[in-house]
């Protein structure tokens, strides 16, 4: 078994155990997700995705990132396993959410600090992967997450946030699925 095997299923592994332990705050954080709240969340997906395109052909900097994203992860890449890999990791959305929402919003007392805070996960996340580009952006999606959590605590903020990312993930599981399957016509094709 290669290095790079172990790794992916240490890490599906790892997902794995995450919602074992977490299956109550899961079922919770999945069942407040509303239909009002998944389209709002859609809409600002969609406004973030377009405008960080725009904001790419602006300047080539735009373009650079800093670390590899989590969709160059080797887990999405393997044939048919990435669709297991997307679904571990769409079952464990709201627990990473919650996460972030505790580090983030939890104790945010004014807009200020709101901010601040909202300067920082974007940074936080412009290090995980995501294009400079982003980086405005993210600090908007932090503070639509403080003003969450301002109307209805970390409950809220983490369903908000569980369900953007939502949008994001099934996007991924669209394209790994069709990938999959395309694959897979090819494989019997050519048998």
């Amino acid at each position: 078994m290669t290095f790079r095997k172990l790794q992916i299923a240490v890490m599906a592994f790892m997902i794995f155990v995450t919602i074992i332990l977490w299956k109550d705050k899961i079922l919770e954080t999945y069942s407040a997700i509303t239909v009002d709240i998944l389209l709002l969340n859609a809409l600002l997906f969609f406004a973030v995705y377009y405008s960080s395109n725009f904001i790419s052909k602006l300047h080539r900097m735009a373009n650079w990132r800093l670390t590899i994203s989590f969709f160059d992860n080797e887990g999405v890449k393997v044939p048919y396993f990435g669709v297991f890999y997307v679904l571990l990791m769409i079952s464990a959305l709201p627990v990473f959410a919650y996460i972030e929402e505790v580090i983030f919003r939890n104790g945010t007392n004014s807009w200020m600090e709101g901010i601040v805070r909202s300067i920082i996960f974007a940074a936080l996340h412009i290090l995980s992967g995501m294009k400079l580009a982003s980086f405005p952006l993210f600090i908007l999606m932090g503070m639509w997450f403080t003003y969450q959590y301002f109307l209805g605590g970390v409950e809220l903020s983490t369903v908000h946030h569980t369900c953007y990312n939502l949008v994001i993930f099934s996007l991924v599981f669209i394209q790994v699925l069709q990938r999959d399957a395309v694959a897979g016509v090819a494989r019997l094709r050519g048998a």
